[in-house]
């Protein structure tokens, strides 16, 4: 089975930058078939006016993309080396789903008939991987229990990014937020419980000041993964991280729906909690419920209509969250 980078393209058909729209070809049989794919950056000289704030690649451009496929396929046939594929007509053509930048499509032709003048073919377009940022936030400030921090080191070990790439993501790795461990130097015998030293300043909350810190560093990093067309991956730690996870998503123009599923509600405020844990609050934050000493830039809805709760288990004994 023959492959083509782009030079290899390039000496088939005549199409060049900024209008050439397949990155490679990874299958080829002359006059039969051909599957190529091509990323699209989000840098196209077409994208910044489709759509501003809510960018898709247009539909035309898939086309075309399929076209220059089938055009390779049939200019890889000596016999028509000394030709040039023009696009006569397409019939049947649907659009399942948009694809955004960050994403890689991939173009499928096969020939039905062969003739001189004439190229009848049949063709596919599908998302073949859009790009997974792995970002992870070994926190564990939000409870009162250690060890949740190991958790994107461990998640990684049993091979999460090879586990997404067999599925056909593109998969990057932004490392881990940088997070405090108020036991740094403590003697691992010397490991105690949260208690009322821990509290912040502002209200009942243990850890919140550093907790909010990482939250805002985590928005920032969301918000520049979500701007580039990738889907950031976030990786825990406590769930007190995720009011800086939908914080970004907010920043970078989208409307995320959460559907929280927890043995708890994670609606709890300063104000109302029973144990002062901010893995409780989240949810509160994320609503804009929870408000001192959480900033309102960690606010990640416009709106409660678009969040949903729901209990994962029922609760058999009181416990404190």
């Amino acid at each position: 089975m023959t492959t083509l980078d782009k030079a290899g393209i390039e000496a088939l058909i005549p199409h060049r930058e900024p209008f050439l729209l397949i990155d490679r070809v990874t299958e080829l049989e002359p006059g039969v078939r051909a599957v190529a794919e091509h990323t699209f950056t989000g840098r196209e000289w077409y994208q910044p006016g489709h759509f501003p704030g809510n960018p898709i690649v247009p539909g035309v451009i898939l086309v075309e993309s399929l076209a220059q496929t089938a055009t390779v396929m049939a200019m890889s046939l000596p016999e028509y080396r000394d030709g040039i594929g023009l696009f006569a007509a397409i019939e049947e053509m649907k659009f399942k789903r948009v694809v955004r930048p960050g994403e890689t499509g991939r173009f499928e032709v096969t020939v039905d008939k062969m003739r001189r003048g004439d190229l009848p073919a049949g063709g596919q377009a599908r998302r073949v991987s859009k790009t997974i940022a792995i970002v992870g936030v070994p926190m564990d400030l939000g409870g009162n229990r250690r060890g949740v921090d190991m958790g994107p080191s461990a998640i990684r070990y049993a091979g999460l990014a090879e586990r997404l790439a067999g599925l056909g993501f593109a998969v990057q790795d932004a490392g881990n937020v940088r997070v405090a461990d108020p036991d740094q130097g403590r003697a691992a015998h010397g490991y105690r419980r949260m208690d009322e030293r821990d509290l912040g300043p502002r209200g009942r909350a243990y850890h919140v000041d550093e907790i909010v810190r990482v939250a805002q560093e985590l928005a920032g990093l969301v918000e520049q993964i979500e701007r580039r067309g990738a889907m950031p991956l976030v990786l825990g730690g406590d769930h007190s991280m995720s009011m800086g996870t939908l914080a970004g998503l907010a920043r970078a123009g989208r409307r995320p729906g959460v559907i929280w599923m927890d043995a708890h509600g994670d609606i709890n405020t300063p104000a109302t909690t029973p144990s002062g844990n901010v893995h409780g609050m989240p949810f509160a934050v994320a609503l804009g419920l929870a408000r001192d000493p959480f900033p309102e830039a960690l606010r990640g809805a416009r709106s409660w209509r678009s969040a949903i709760s729901i209990p994962a288990r029922r609760r058999t004994s009181a416990r404190r969250a």
